[in-house]
């Protein structure tokens, strides 16, 4: 208690805001955002009115309890640093500062783009930085992590599938995990539990790997459309893949399997012989895993490359890194795959094994090089919204 009453302190005269961040929301966005919360009879309320709301439910013990408990190991050394002064964000710190400001527990400071917890939170969290708070958030911490993969390569699964990423760093009961999974706020792990009868799956045979004794967790925005029909088709019986507690924290911390050889030697590839910096290098790979996580050509990618003037000296040269972006994309684990890369099913003999890619795309012409920047939360949406980063794609 001592630590953080010496936090709050030391913000003094260098603070921000929740409730004058809100003012900058459209009234439509508050109301989006309490109803997010569950909170009720929001409709009729004043702009004001609704902000003091929406300030009042955030900086409950409850609240505090169950979003902040919710955060990452490095989400929250991130949130704990950023409760005594502005933080500068560094390249491997980006989706951390995104996802706490997505969580509305803080924003980006205009002028040094630093981010900074509000006021209200930091003042709220002194309260219930003890053990207790500390010994829930480190298990609920990691589920997160798991939550997170799952979203991304599973998007519906049985729970003991879940648990079974639970279990690769914390000891416990399956039920203790359901619990913790019923505690969690929706608008953050936007996943629920749903009976297989509810989704019309009663009758699974026991081999089919959706089949589950307690329930499945269900990404809620695949029900968007013929979205989970569309998923289902795609990943039909392929295996869950299961990674090791280092991969999966790994790829929530990178967002990708950044270490996997083929991606290694692709960086290796874009600093050595293309002479691109360590975090350009870094940020193409990751647009690699993008692209061929979102089901794109490499030609896209390589056009990209091209007009943002990555200069490749000779046709050799060309061909070299096209064998090593083949590489890539065959080892990208994808949610169609439930996880598994493309070559792993084929050599599995998977039902639905996706075919080895091979290169086959025209050559653009040699340019001049140029830079390529990260996005920072103040920069310009690149999507052309003309808006701040922060306040587009970036908040969601």
């Amino acid at each position: 208690m001592k630590r953080s009453m010496k936090r709050c302190k030391m913000r003094k005269g260098n603070c921000m805001l929740l409730r004058e961040y809100l003012k900058e929301w459209t009234k439509e966005d508050l109301l989006n955002e309490a109803r997010s919360y569950e909170l009720k009879n929001c409709s009729r309320l004043k702009k004001d009115d609704l902000i003091d709301r929406i300030v009042e439910y955030l900086t409950t013990e409850e609240a505090l309890r169950g979003r902040l408990s919710c955060l990452t190991k490095e989400q929250m050394v991130l949130f704990c640093k950023a409760c005594t002064e502005p933080q500068k964000i560094s390249a491997e710190e980006i989706m951390d500062g995104m996802q706490l400001y997505k969580y509305v527990l803080g924003s980006f400071e205009e002028v040094s783009d630093c981010f900074t917890v509000f006021e209200e939170i930091a003042q709220g969290f002194s309260g219930i930085d003890d053990e207790a708070f500390r010994a829930v958030q480190s298990k609920k911490g990691w589920l997160m992590k798991c939550i997170s993969f799952f979203i991304d390569y599973y998007e519906i699964a049985p729970l003991e599938i879940l648990y079974e990423l639970y279990k690769l760093k914390v000891k416990g009961t399956i039920e203790e995990m359901i619990g913790m999974l019923e505690e969690m706020p929706e608008d953050i792990t936007e996943s629920c539990i749903f009976p297989m009868e509810k989704l019309g799956m009663q009758d699974l045979p026991k081999e089919n790997p959706l089949y589950s004794e307690r329930g499945l967790y269900v990404h809620l925005p695949v029900f968007e459309g013929d979205g989970l029909t569309a998923l289902l088709k795609q990943q039909q019986n392929k295996k869950f893949y299961i990674p090791s507690a280092q991969q999966l924290d790994e790829i929530c911390q990178k967002g990708y399997e950044a270490g996997v050889l083929a991606y290694k030697e692709l960086e290796s590839y874009f600093i050595k012989k293309l002479d691109v910096p360590y975090e350009k290098a870094a940020r193409w790979c990751f647009e690699t895993w993008a692209s061929s996580y979102e089901g794109k050509s490499p030609a896209e990618l390589m056009n990209k490359m091209h007009e943002e003037g990555i200069v490749f000296q000779s046709e050799q040269q060309m061909g070299e890194f096209l064998r090593l972006l083949m590489d890539a994309f065959n080892n990208t684990r994808t949610k169609e795959n439930r996880g598994n890369k493309p070559w792993e099913l084929s050599e599995r003999g998977m039902i639905g094994g996706m075919p080895a890619m091979v290169p086959e795309m025209s050559q653009p012409a040699p340019v001049t090089a140029k830079k390529v920047e990260k996005i920072y939360p103040n920069d310009p949406c690149p999507c052309g919204s003309g808006k701040k980063y922060k306040k587009c794609c970036g908040r969601n």
